[in-house]
């Protein structure tokens, strides 16, 4: 099947103590209920790390972001779109972090995201954590 659209996503890798911020989706929209990166799209005429940037504030509240090297990339086709993603480390004021959109947002180690339904388009950044 050839998909109908690409969307480019940005995606924040968020680090404290070994663990690493995770958001779950809202059960109403699309990949509902899957664990994910917080970020988002990239919009018209912006660069991913200005995507975080903002998605950051909007989600999550987040204050002091700061947008650093790229953990990785990768595309991961869901049939009826392809999502183009890129992850990028992240710092951030940890004590300001408070859910706006999603159902929940915890931390885990990258040996726990098994055990959760991480998303399919976030899963290559699993082996890319572990050997940090």
């Amino acid at each position: 099947m050839m998909a109908d659209k690409t969307i480019r996503v940005a995606a924040a890798v968020i680090r404290q103590g070994g663990r690493y911020l995770l958001a779950k989706r809202p059960a109403h929209k699309a990949q509902g209920g899957f664990w994910e990166f917080p970020g988002g799209k990239i919009e018209q005429g912006e660069t991913a790390q200005m995507a975080l940037a903002r998605e950051l504030v909007e989600e999550l509240d987040a204050r002091n972001v700061t947008v650093g090297a790229p953990v990785g990339a990768s595309v991961h086709d869901y049939g009826n779109s392809v999502v183009q993603i890129e992850a990028y480390w992240v710092t951030c004021d940890h004590a300001s972090l408070r859910n706006l959109e999603h159902e929940s947002i915890e931390w885990f180690a990258p040996t726990a995201f098994d055990q959760i339904a991480l998303a399919p388009a976030d899963k290559f950044l699993q082996p890319l954590l572990l050997v940090d």
